[in-house]
């Protein structure tokens, strides 16, 4: 979710990695903010398999914050 007030939010990197793969059963995603910033924020997710924990794939997502000038 962006910041209340802010006038746009702009995309800075996006990085994946994907370290294995699974063809049945349930994957499970946990996210959080790395760095939840006024100008920028940061969020990781993780990708497991349910019935392992092994993880399959990491995220890491950065965006810039555009406030309203003025």
């Amino acid at each position: 979710m962006e910041r209340a007030g802010a006038a746009h939010a702009a995309a800075i990197e996006f990085k994946s990695n994907f370290l294995g793969t699974v063809r049945d059963g349930a994957i499970l995603c946990e996210a959080r903010a790395g760095h939840p910033g006024r100008n920028t924020r940061v969020w990781d997710a993780d990708i497991t398999v349910e019935s392992t924990g092994r993880t399959i794939a990491l995220f890491r997502r950065t965006r810039m914050i555009l406030w309203p000038k003025g």
